[in-house]
């Protein structure tokens, strides 16, 4: 049986400093089933502070396992934020 991997977003990281959050993610990311995607690396790597930190971080990231994507993935995500913003804002 495959084992199950969850897709950590950006808010999921920067929540791994709350008691509640770590102490579920903990046992996952030890096990490798906390997985990250690209574009979640590219907008984490954005908010480094300095050459160093970004290394520092990129190097942290480096111990998830990727989350397969392809372009399809992508304008599909695309596609599923505009309908998000349709239905928020109204149009």
């Amino acid at each position: 049986m495959p084992r199950t991997l969850y897709l950590a977003d950006t808010s999921a990281f920067s929540r791994l400093e709350k008691p509640i959050v770590a102490s579920a993610a903990a046992p996952l990311i030890a096990e490798g089933r906390i997985a990250i995607c690209t574009p979640v690396t590219f907008e984490l790597g954005f908010s480094a502070q300095s050459p160093a930190d970004h290394q520092k971080l990129m190097d942290v990231l480096a111990a998830f396992p990727p989350a397969p994507s392809t372009d399809a993935d992508h304008r599909r995500a695309i596609e599923v934020q505009g309908l998000l913003a349709q239905s928020q804002f109204g149009d």
